[in-house]
């Protein structure tokens, strides 16, 4: 389509610009099955609970790496998947659990499983968030990369978007894979 591989707004080290936002939040009202995906980043917890509260408010799935801060975080919601990393192990689930968008905050997630599950499906587009732009994925596999603060930009995303996803079959499935994991 003539596309850069890879977009880049580096713009503000606080929140995005108005513009990717405003992308970021049409793209997400729009996602049949949005994954949100927390990696290995230092967050206060302030934002853990802004994070916390998008994912809660709007139904989304939210697999947490051991390293993100967010896996037994104070009042988690039933969103934060906890056992992705056995879930991603089946093909069929893997093939059954694939995304239509990806928004992943910090690093990502330390799982072999979860990496090959994004390379499995490296058409759905991913965007990272990074207080400090960095790209810290040797995949490869983020369509852009946004500058900003984690619980900023969960707070913005939440007010920018309407739909709901508590109960959608995609949040259901996730949500009984990962009881019948535990």
């Amino acid at each position: 389509d003539g596309a850069p591989w890879i977009t880049w707004d580096p713009q503000a080290t606080t929140l995005p610009s108005q513009e990717s936002l405003e992308r970021l939040a049409k793209a997400l009202d729009s996602a049949e099955c949005p994954v949100l995906v927390c990696g290995q980043h230092r967050c206060t917890e302030e934002e853990v609970q802004e994070l916390m509260g998008l994912a809660r408010s709007r139904g989304l799935v939210l697999l947490a790496d051991p390293t993100s801060q967010l896996r037994f975080a104070p009042g988690a919601p039933e969103h934060v998947i906890t056992t992705y990393d056995a879930l991603l192990r089946t093909p069929d689930v893997r093939q059954q659990l694939c995304p239509d968008l990806v928004i992943r905050f910090g690093a990502q997630p330390t799982s072999k499983v979860y990496r090959f599950w994004r390379e499995q499906h490296p058409e759905v587009p991913e965007t990272l968030v990074h207080p400090y732009g960095m790209m810290l994925e040797p995949s490869q596999l983020s369509h852009t990369v946004l500058v900003g603060q984690t619980g900023a930009v969960a707070r913005e995303l939440l007010s920018r978007t309407s739909r709901t996803h508590h109960e959608d079959v995609w949040t259901r499935t996730w949500q009984d894979f990962d009881a019948r994991a535990k």
